[in-house]
């Protein structure tokens, strides 16, 4: 059971200097489960960046438990004299398994080639994890730049936790995907994140007509991709290391890693 707690509630907001700003449904992170609404009020005010806040008015507010999402304004867990988990983030993959539609099943030979990696941007990454499994529809499959611009990402590997994965070695898991829009690629290489990961058949559209923004974009700027990926609910929005450590094999471009996250635990 989850030991995170968040807030739904819906907002209103006046501005000292006049105007003011309202909200339904909203859903924030809290530090613990005894806040009190006052509390509530300067999160908000911090999460969306506010200044100038005459009043806060909270509605029908509720104190959930649930995971968190990375809103601005409560921290990653410290590490202090906190021991770490270690979260498999990578699908098992048998002989002859096809985890792509039209790509070999897997084998020890070149298919696509690319330049040899820096483990350096694969290892120990701080991780921003996007929970965003009820952000998803099916008319909404593009994750677009908006829903990344909430945090600092510069130097992080990025994981979109879709849901998808639950439906890998399936396939349906080959159709409607889930991907980043091309201007969240953008966004992204202007954040300066050394890694994308998505729990999802690519991270290009594949109904798109075989057009691949996303991957000429990030790849293009040096930032590496990650695809497949699955237990990215078990991460928390902030505070995991992420590592996805090629095999050391020449002449591979696109191939397997033993992807993983070590979270950081109270003993």
């Amino acid at each position: 059971m989850t030991d995170e707690y968040r807030a739904h509630f819906d907002f209103a907001i006046t501005f000292a200097n006049g105007g003011g700003l309202q909200g339904q449904g909203f859903r924030l992170d809290l530090p613990r489960k005894d806040v009190t609404a006052a509390e509530v009020s300067g999160l908000l005010v911090s999460h969306l960046g506010l200044a100038l806040v005459g009043e806060v008015e909270l509605r029908d507010l509720q104190i959930v438990a649930e995971p968190h999402r990375g809103s601005r304004g409560v921290a990653a867990p410290a590490r202090g004299d906190r021991t770490e988990r270690v979260v498999d983030l990578s699908h098992p993959i048998a002989e002859g398994m096809v985890t792509y539609p039209g790509l070999p099943a897997p084998t020890i030979t070149p298919h696509l080639t690319r330049a040899a990696l820096d483990l350096d941007t694969l290892v120990d990454l701080p991780a921003e994890v996007f929970h965003l499994r009820d952000a998803r529809t099916s008319e909404r499959r593009g994750i677009k730049a908006p829903t990344l611009a909430d945090r600092e990402l510069r130097g992080s590997a990025v994981l979109l936790d879709t849901g998808w994965s639950r439906l890998f070695g399936t396939p349906a898991y080959g159709t409607g995907s889930p991907f980043l829009a091309e201007d969240a690629a953008r966004f992204l290489v202007d954040a300066g994140v050394s890694l994308v990961g998505i729990d999802a058949l690519n991270i290009d559209d594949t109904e798109s007509g075989g057009e691949r923004p996303a991957h000429s974009i990030l790849l293009a700027a040096g930032v590496h991709v990650v695809e497949h990926l699955t237990a990215l609910d078990r991460l928390p929005a902030r505070g995991a290391r992420f590592t996805a450590a090629p095999p050391a094999i020449r002449g591979f471009g696109t191939f397997p890693v033993r992807a993983f996250a070590t979270v950081p635990t109270s003993h």
